[in-house]
């Protein structure tokens, strides 16, 4: 009996092996054996799981009777099987149990050594050592990392980050995503000190970017909010020449947006020292502005721009100067001053000096509605000063007449104020009082529409006034026109006649003289060009036919003598005269050759001779068979009929 065999994973095959003796008890291969696997725990009336036929071993080293049976278990459900025999030896036909085995979906071991084969040999918490919950040396991961619950992290080590995140290429070194109304990242400062920063950002390289943010939808890029006493930004210069703050607007966007509080200013800005407070310098466009302010006030006293000079009498609230163009560029809102300029004390109202060029002016001013004034001066008593003239036309210009006041006073003039001759008042007057002039202009153009549409003569007829007009000599001749003729009805119809056919139009294209048409460019003179020079060409080649013709003769009589040197060509017929060259093929029979042949291919005469009295020895008694006596094979005499007598030396 086969040792147990356990763990044989299914789909394996598993070998049993038994031995036979006859009842003298001596080795024998007995006969029909066979095999029967069963399934343990099946029903006793249960098919075998498989039959079959043993192996015998047939070496010259083993004895009669040792079988080998293979099983292959594919197939085979998980379990443990029998496996039993039976041959017929010494005419009985015993039963044998040869031995059982387990089949298993995988083997236990393997699949343990599967596991374990992932487990690094390193120990655990150790570097390369499996992660484990308590202390554990450095971790590098390179893969992505995904955590469900967040992560708690805190340096031991003073002044180490409590996380150093490098990113890759392009890409951010952490990209973080706030909950659905949750902030991306919320950084807070540490307690202790004074000036701390929540957020530390620094760019590096060449032009880095210590932070860059960048809104959603109308969303802000940047929403910040400071203390109860504090900016909401405070912003340094770079060392050298940085700008604080350095703004760029997008497509039509403000490069700066700056709105107050309360009473607040919208911007406070201080220079120092001989800087300005505020330096704006425009757009390349026509109309951009280098500073555009604009007021909001809804009652008096706002202003879109408030200056105060301070220091001395040299010091302006607003110190403009044009060079080749406006210092200031004013456009006063509708019924509104493009500029209001109070003085104080003895100071003027505006103190403007012209730029160095030859058309900078010192104020240019326009005023962009109906009602506006591009420069409003209030200061000097009316009547006293300029600023009392420019009062004085104001309220003259507001007391005149709009346009629609002035459309209406022409369109209501009375037509017998204007009675001059050859005015234009009085050619509306008399056409507008001339009796039925609308129903002569209606009754004259029916009548012409007649005459050019219709061909019959009593529209002719009916309107013989309106004929002569049409070819009345205007001066430099009389017309012709006759609706009979030159109307579109007659013009349709063939001019009154049936329509020419196709054969019609095409003999009148071909039977036209060709000498009517010779302008270059034209159809007509190219097709007569074309024509002549194929006649000339034509005439050239019946030369040439008329000569070939003459040399070659009647039926070729003039080929006499005929050199075609290196000429690839078939020739069909008789050759009656001398070929000289080489000939590549002659299919046909060749009757006779008269004379001495000089060589074939190389052969002279004497050779083609040789040959001759060389196959005329041949003696065909029976076809296709050569009459022969053999005398001798390879040197070796040859003796024998054939016959009674054998081949053979």
């Amino acid at each position: 009996m086969s040792q147990f065999k356990d763990d044989v994973v299914a789909a394996e095959t598993v070998y049993f092996w038994f031995a036979a003796n006859l009842t003298t008890g001596a080795a024998d291969d007995g006969a029909t054996p066979l095999y029967d696997v069963r399934l343990a725990g099946a029903a006793a009336g249960a098919a075998p799981t498989a039959s079959g036929t043993p192996t015998l071993l047939t070496h010259a080293d083993y004895t009669p009777g040792l079988h080998e049976i293979a099983i292959d278990t594919t197939g085979y459900a998980n379990g443990e099987y029998a496996v039993f025999c039976t041959l017929t030896i010494s005419s009985v036909n015993p039963a044998g149990f040869v031995g059982s085995f387990r089949v298993r979906t995988a083997n236990r071991i393997d699949a343990i050594k599967t596991k374990t084969d992932y487990l690094p040999s390193a120990t655990a918490g150790g570097a390369g050592g499996v992660f484990i919950s308590g202390t554990n040396s450095s971790l590098t991961i390179t893969g992505a990392l995904t955590v469900s619950n967040g992560i708690d992290i805190s340096a031991s080590t003073a002044d180490r980050a409590g996380v150093a995140i490098a990113g890759n290429g392009t890409a951010p070194g952490l990209y973080v995503a706030g909950g659905s109304s949750g902030d991306g990242i919320r950084a807070t400062s540490g307690a202790s000190g004074s000036g701390k920063v929540g957020l530390s950002l620094i760019g590096l390289g060449t032009a880095g970017i210590g932070i860059k943010t960048i809104g959603a939808d109308s969303g802000a890029g940047l929403d910040i909010t400071a203390g109860a006493t504090g900016h909401g930004i405070t912003v340094a210069g770079g060392a050298t020449s940085g700008h604080g703050i350095n703004v760029d607007a997008t497509t039509s966007g403000d490069g700066l947006h700056l709105e107050g509080a309360g009473n607040g200013n919208g911007l406070l800005a201080a220079g120092a020292g001989t800087g300005n407070g505020i330096y704006g310098a425009s757009g390349t466009g026509s109309v951009a502005s280098g500073i555009l302010a604009v007021s909001n006030a809804t009652v008096g006293g706002g202003a879109g721009i408030y200056a105060i000079g301070v220091g001395s009498a040299a010091s302006p609230g607003i110190l403009a100067a044009g060079n080749g163009a406006a210092g200031i560029r004013a456009i006063g809102g509708t019924n509104q001053p493009g500029m209001a300029l109070v003085g104080d004390g003895t100071g003027h109202g505006l103190d403007a000096q012209s730029g160095a060029g030859a058309t900078g002016d010192g104020i240019s001013a326009v005023a962009n509605s109906a009602g506006g004034v591009g420069i409003n001066v209030i200061g000097a008593p009316a009547g006293a000063s300029v600023s009392a003239d420019i009062a004085a036309i104001q309220a003259d210009l507001d007391a005149s007449a709009t346009l629609a006041d002035i459309v209406d006073g022409v369109l209501d003039e009375p037509t017998s104020g204007h009675a001059t001759a050859g005015t234009v008042g009085k050619a509306v007057a008399d056409a507008a009082t001339a009796p039925g002039l609308v129903t002569t202009l209606t009754t004259k153009t029916l009548k012409y529409a007649q005459l050019t549409l219709r061909k019959d003569a009593a529209i002719a007829t009916d309107n013989a006034t309106e004929v002569g007009e049409i070819n009345a000599d205007g001066g430099t001749g009389a017309g012709a026109f006759a609706n009979t003729t030159d109307s579109q009805e007659a013009i349709a119809d063939g001019a009154g006649g049936t329509p020419p056919t196709a054969a019609a139009i095409a003999d009148a294209v071909w039977d036209e003289a060709a000498t009517g048409h010779t302008d270059a460019g034209k159809a007509g003179a190219q097709l007569w060009t074309q024509i002549d020079a194929v006649k000339a060409e034509t005439a050239s080649i019946q030369t040439d036919t008329n000569d070939l013709q003459t040399q070659v003769g009647v039926a070729g009589a003039g080929l006499t003598n005929i050199n075609l040197p290196n000429q690839t060509m078939d020739i069909v017929g008789n050759i009656t005269g001398n070929l000289s060259g080489s000939v590549g093929s002659v299919t046909g029979a060749v009757g006779s050759v008269t004379g001495a042949v000089g060589s074939v291919t190389g052969l002279t005469a004497a050779d083609v001779g040789a040959i001759k009295a060389k196959t005329d020895s041949l003696t065909f008694t029976k076809a296709l068979e050569v009459d022969a006596n053999i005398q001798s094979i390879n040197g070796t005499a040859v003796n024998g009929d054939g016959g009674t007598t054998p081949w053979g030396p």
